[in-house]
């Protein structure tokens, strides 16, 4: 079990960085929104990007082809 939060861990953080990269503004605000949770009433959303999980990694990149980087940014 251990591992596996480790290994979700580290997914979370490639792909916070890879968001860092392609938009520095919603990079930042998925920051902010993580860190200021408790301003909120209701679960804030995150990109599609960052949440989403892929049993069979066989498909990963077909389905990660699926957003474009415009899909990705915080409107």
């Amino acid at each position: 079990m251990f591992f596996r939060l480790r290994e979700l861990a580290n997914v979370d953080l490639q792909r916070l960085n890879a968001m860092e990269r392609w938009d520095k503004d919603t990079h930042d605000a998925i920051v902010w929104v993580r860190n200021n949770r408790h301003l909120f009433r209701m679960e804030v959303f995150e990109t599609p990007f960052m949440r989403i999980a892929i049993k069979d990694k066989k498909y990963t990149n077909a389905v990660e082809a699926c957003f474009s980087v415009s899909q990705m940014r915080v409107s």
